[in-house]
């Protein structure tokens, strides 16, 4: 009788130990499940996250682009049509390439604006290793090149258009002009829409009258225009 009754403790004891120790297990692949679950969701909004920040830099590369296209007009971003004041107005692609341009205006191979031409005037501009327009030289055809000038333009920290300072020609007459900006008006993208000018002139003429050497003229304005984009 006693040997039966020590059969049934043992029998409890080894099942007792069986459920423990299936418990345990069970519980081990619980925790196991649940790590691996975390891992996997880490994983996922690690990628999400890069997918994300990728898009925000893109997004950002996308609206500070600037093409040789875009160099003339001092633009940047997804832009797709520039109109000016006087109803002058440039058109883009989508791949940030010029479209069209207002009448008598010339582009080279890789896209720069570089020559503007009518039956009796021309325009040449040079551009900077920045994309910057950074010269302008005019010179009257008609006349055969007696009246022109050449000049330079300065940048601000913005990277718009501070100064352009010309010095010119008419026969005799030496014109020497500054022409400084201010901005007034920048869009969401950040490029302008209107900015004031004021324009100052010296002129040196030799026969001018006795006792003068040099005359000065000033003149100022606003310079408005319209930017669409792309979606």
């Amino acid at each position: 009788m006693k040997k039966l009754a020590f059969i049934f403790v043992a029998m409890i004891v080894v099942l007792s130990t069986s459920c423990g120790n299936s418990a345990k297990r069970e519980q081990e692949i619980r925790d196991s499940l649940r790590a691996d679950s975390i891992m996997k969701d880490s994983i996922l909004r690690a990628k999400l996250d890069s997918i994300r920040q990728d898009s925000i830099r893109q997004d950002s590369l996308r609206r500070i682009r600037v093409t040789p296209d875009m160099a003339f007009l001092n633009v940047h971003g997804p832009v797709k049509t520039v109109k000016d004041e006087e109803g002058k107005t440039w058109e883009f692609t989508p791949e940030w390439k010029l479209k069209s341009t207002p009448s008598g205006y010339i582009c080279n191979s890789k896209g720069y604006v570089v020559k503007k031409a009518t039956p009796y005037d021309e325009w040449t501009y040079k551009y900077n290793d920045n994309m910057q327009l950074s010269q302008k030289s005019y010179v009257n055809t008609e006349s055969g090149g007696e009246c022109g000038f050449n000049g330079n333009y300065s940048y601000n920290e913005q990277g718009f258009i501070s100064s352009f300072i010309s010095k010119g020609w008419e026969e005799e007459t030496v014109l020497v002009e500054s022409t400084r900006y201010k901005y007034i008006n920048l869009d969401e993208y950040g490029n302008w829409t209107s900015r004031s000018w004021v324009l100052n002139i010296k002129e040196n003429n030799p026969y001018m009258e006795e006792g003068m050497t040099s005359h000065i003229d000033a003149d100022s304005g606003t310079h408005r225009r319209t930017i669409t984009y792309y979606e």
